[in-house]
């Protein structure tokens, strides 16, 4: 019996000290904040982009897939910009030092912030295996939690996974006693602002349908509160589409050109 404790304790040191511990977050928790500085030595806080969808890359100089996906960084921040849609990509540069993600972002033209992470104290908080990069989607919430996490993407999937996550309901202000209403803003790009109202709380349906009535997506479906919500969605092509709000017995209808 000594013998078999003795050997329990020395499996238990050894899956202690050699096999790695994963915290991060999985989808849907909440992302811990942190605090780094950019390459100019301001300090970047997850906190300071709530209310927007953050794209998060941590990645190492060295490493292929990083490299391939500092080559379109700009490119992603720049498209979400000029269709004003609320997300900020963040480079995050682990385990180096600061000189070299000066060098990481001059070489590859990065005009997203570049983060240093020497001590890898992002790393240690959100990587869920040894693989880099891990790119991390943030959704807008209050809590700002994890949407989506995966290793080496192209940009097609960066721009896929982004739009869905903008496409999810967010409650802005809950207020009660506002009137329920529905608002539509097109945006840059093929972007289009939702934003709509509910006097209440109550089972709540949106549904976008193109113009010979079928219907193209199925953005909110089930219990809402009562105050200010918010999303955005992506069109697939231009045309004129319909945006319906179902909320308790009312019906509200807004039409909407897409041009890309």
């Amino acid at each position: 019996m000594k013998i078999v404790k003795i050997l329990l304790l020395v499996i238990s040191l050894f899956l202690l000290i050699f096999i790695p511990v994963f915290a991060g977050p999985n989808v849907g928790d909440p992302c811990p904040n942190f605090t780094l500085p950019d390459t100019t030595y301001t300090n970047h806080s997850l906190t300071d982009y709530q209310g927007m969808v953050v794209y998060m890359e941590l990645g190492e100089s060295w490493c292929g897939g990083c490299q391939s996906e500092y080559q379109v960084m700009t490119q992603l921040q720049a498209h979400y910009d000029s269709a004003g849609a609320p997300v900020q990509v963040l480079v995050v540069d682990i385990f180096e030092s600061m000189s070299t993600t000066k060098s990481i972002q001059r070489n590859y033209g990065i005009v997203p912030p570049c983060l240093n992470d020497q001590s890898g104290t992002v790393w240690y908080a959100y990587h869920w295996d040894n693989y880099i990069p891990s790119n991390f989607i943030i959704q807008r919430d209050a809590d700002q939690t994890l949407f989506y996490r995966a290793h080496t993407m192209s940009l097609s999937q960066m721009e896929y996974w982004i739009d869905q996550a903008l496409a999810v309901d967010v409650e802005e202000s809950p207020e009660v006693g506002v009137e329920t209403s529905l608002k539509t803003v097109p945006l840059f790009n093929r972007y289009i602002k939702i934003e709509y109202s509910l006097q209440e709380n109550m089972d709540t349906d949106l549904t976008i349908y193109d113009i010979t009535g079928r219907t193209v997506a199925h953005l909110v479906d089930g219990y809402r509160s009562a105050g200010n919500h918010t999303l955005s969605w992506s069109s697939k092509k231009s045309g004129i589409y319909f945006i319906r709000l179902s909320a308790g017995n009312k019906v509200l209808l807004n039409k909407i050109i897409v041009l890309h």
